[in-house]
């Protein structure tokens, strides 16, 4: 006789194996501050680059325009009205990512306890067709 609850909780449990379980997989060989961390240094990386290849792609469209204001303005003030502007751009990506990576772990968790428990109500069910087999053979 078929458990139709068993067969459902392995239905869901395949499901999320297919979708999500490989990535919480992941997510879960990291304690929560290394997975945060982790992929805070990756946005700093990623920020630093992408405002160092947008800067250069600035500065090759316009070099004629920007030569020219270079000796009419004062280089050590915009230097750093343009360090200002990057730092303040890199913490507020930090900041969103901070959030972002911290409610990601916290799903992945979420999902994974679910998970097992759902494991283990699968075992339970297959504990129990077992004990009952076994009683039919007496």
């Amino acid at each position: 006789m078929l458990n139709e609850e068993k067969i459902r909780l392995m239905t869901r449990t395949a499901i999320y194996e297919k979708r999500e379980g490989k990535e919480d997989m992941k997510v879960n060989q990291y304690s929560g501050s290394d997975y945060v961390r982790f992929n805070m240094l990756k946005t700093l990386i990623g920020v630093t680059i992408s405002v160092f290849l947008c800067s250069c792609i600035y500065l090759i469209c316009s070099s004629e325009d920007i030569f020219q204001l270079i000796f009419q303005i004062d280089v050590r003030a915009l230097a750093r009205l343009l360090l200002t502007a990057y730092f303040l751009s890199l913490v507020v990506y930090v900041i969103i990512s901070l959030l972002y990576y911290q409610y990601k772990y916290s799903k992945a968790k979420k999902r994974l306890k679910l998970y097992n428990k759902n494991l283990n109500l699968i075992e339970e069910y297959e504990d129990m067709e077992e004990s009952a087999t076994e009683n039919a053979r007496r």
